[in-house]
């Protein structure tokens, strides 16, 4: 692996991306290849040449999140840098390689890997982060995620292959606005006012800028939201839940251990 470094940029819903991501870097920090978490998304620097770039966030409605594609759309010309993929899911990624290959590649990016790998879902209205069931599909995941930063090292490449109409249907599907609002249909996340402590940390934290403050000081979820359940997994007294859900919501790690691991964001650069 001929890389100085790795710059590696990752959104986690519920933690289950930054879980995979931290070990990855482990490894390769082990490995005498240092690595830096940043957030995603966030302030973006092109990096240095000899430097590896690592883009991790996980799947929804078969691609990803609306804040994730805007995040790569505004990428800038990557000048040739090497770039790898992880993304997890409850799921299928459906054609989301193929599509995200392509708009690498026509911003200059070389795509040298990407591995998609399940983990628990933060879906379920009677599911708590500490069933056997989990634990299991973790370390599966997590031994997966060791398999693919041993890859990166040793220099092998995979990129999934999906058929072009399938990965240009589910993309156009999932870049309109209309797919989330059927979304949210189905999994409506609503705040429990009766539960709220009006701390402000879904605000604060929301990706999509999606939840707003009332004047009773209660916050509530605009039509904004893109369903990533980064507030509910988040919420320090579990409030904002799917209806129905009768378990706290899902997470992966605490919300302070994912946000201490990640660097100060760097400063773009001409």
């Amino acid at each position: 692996m001929p890389h100085k470094q790795i710059d590696f940029y990752v959104f986690s819903g519920s933690g289950n991306t930054w879980l995979l991501a931290k070990e990855m870097a482990r490894l390769f920090t082990a490995n005498e290849v240092p690595t830096t978490l940043y957030p995603l998304p966030g302030q973006f620097a092109l990096p240095e040449e000899g430097t590896l770039l690592g883009l991790a966030f996980p799947t929804a409605y078969f691609s990803t999140y609306p804040f994730v594609l805007n995040f790569l759309d505004h990428l800038p010309d990557g000048r040739n840098r090497e770039v790898f993929i992880l993304t997890t899911m409850a799921g299928t990624t459906g054609g989301m390689p193929h599509t995200i290959r392509k708009l690498l590649v026509q911003k200059n990016y070389r795509p040298t890997g990407y591995a998609e790998i399940k983990m628990p879902s933060n879906y379920g209205k009677q599911q708590a982060s500490a069933t056997m069931a989990n634990k299991t599909i973790i370390e599966e995941a997590v031994h997966q995620a060791e398999n693919f930063a041993g890859q990166l090292l040793a220099g092998k490449r995979q990129w999934p292959e999906t058929p072009t109409f399938v990965a240009g249907f589910l993309q156009n599907f999932t870049r309109k606005q209309w797919s989330t609002q059927l979304f949210r249909k189905f999994f409506p996340l609503q705040v429990d006012e009766n539960d709220c402590i009006k701390c402000g940390l879904c605000q604060k934290i929301c990706p999509a800028g999606a939840i707003e403050k009332l004047a009773s000081d209660f916050r509530r979820i605009t039509g904004s939201c893109q369903s990533c359940q980064h507030c509910s997994a988040f919420c320090p007294v579990s409030a904002i839940k799917l209806p129905g859900q009768t378990a706290p919501s899902y997470k992966a790690a605490e919300y302070e251990e994912i946000t201490n691991s990640f660097a100060k964001q760097p400063v773009s650069k001409p």
